[in-house]
Parts: structure tokens; C-alpha cells; sequence
């Protein structure tokens, strides 16, 4: 399977997360307690997983230590802002739209610090991107 496949099915899974949590969020349960439950019992499965299947061990340096705590420090922006965000908007699509400005985004921190070069192409996707976001903020 090729990534633009594998990504498909992460934006997919991504949109019916969303909408699952805007609907237990609308059936009354507590914000804070749907991101306690959906982030924990998701993590004790990504722990299974990586036990299940990873024989090696991992060497953890200390550059890798910063990287980990920035990770760990937007996952929580993200969890917090995002179920905010459905807890508020009269439509989930609209959060989900917003929240794609992270494509745009990550492409542009790739092409200043990864050096991924940047086509026509690259540039009409993130115009729109970002113009459709606009848009529906308005």
C-alpha cells in the first residue's frame, strides 16, 4: 500500500474520531472525560502494538528527549484545542476543515528545515487550502 493510500485511510479515521467524539460530547458526556477515556485506552493499544511487533530495543539519546517533549506538549494542544473546538462549532466538518491548515502548515516547515522541494503544484494546494479555510471561519 502506497502513502497516499495509508494517508486516505488516517483521514478517514481522523474524520469519523471527530465526529465520534462530537456526537459523545452532544450525548452529554463531559469534554475532559471523553479525552481522558478515547487518548488512554488508545495509548495502552499503540503500547500492545509496538510490544506485539517491535523485537528490537530502543536507544533513546538525548536530542531525541526534546523532540519527545515537544510531541508530547502539542499532542495536548491538539486533544484540548480540538475537542474545544467540537464542543463549540454547530458543524464538526468545519473543525475538521480548520484543522486541515496542519497539511499546509507541515508542508512549509518540510521546505524550510527538511529541504522538500516545492512545486506549482505544492503552492496552488496550499492557496486553496488556506483560502478554504478562511472561508469557513467567516
Amino acid at each position: 500500500m502506497n502513502w497516499f493510500t495509508i494517508a486516505l485511510i488516517g483521514a478517514v479515521s481522523i474524520a469519523i474520531h471527530q465526529f465520534s467524539i462530537t456526537k459523545l460530547i452532544k450525548l452529554g458526556l463531559p469534554v475532559h472525560y471523553v479525552n481522558a477515556i478515547i487518548y488512554t485506552i488508545a495509548a495502552l493499544i499503540l503500547i500492545l502494538i509496538y510490544k506485539l511487533t517491535v523485537q528490537s530495543q530502543v536507544e533513546l539519546k538525548s536530542y531525541h528527549i526534546i523532540w519527545l517533549v515537544i510531541g508530547v506538549i502539542s499532542i495536548i494542544g491538539v486533544i484540548i484545542a480540538t475537542l474545544e473546538a467540537l464542543n463549540r462549532a454547530v458543524n464538526p466538518g468545519y473543525v475538521g476543515a480548520i484543522l486541515s491548515i496542519s497539511a499546509v502548515i507541515l508542508t512549509i516547515l518540510s521546505i524550510i528545515f527538511l529541504k522538500s522541494p516545492i512545486t506549482l503544484l505544492k503552492g496552488i494546494g496550499i492557496t486553496l487550502a488556506l483560502s478554504g479555510a478562511i472561508l469557513l471561519g467567516l
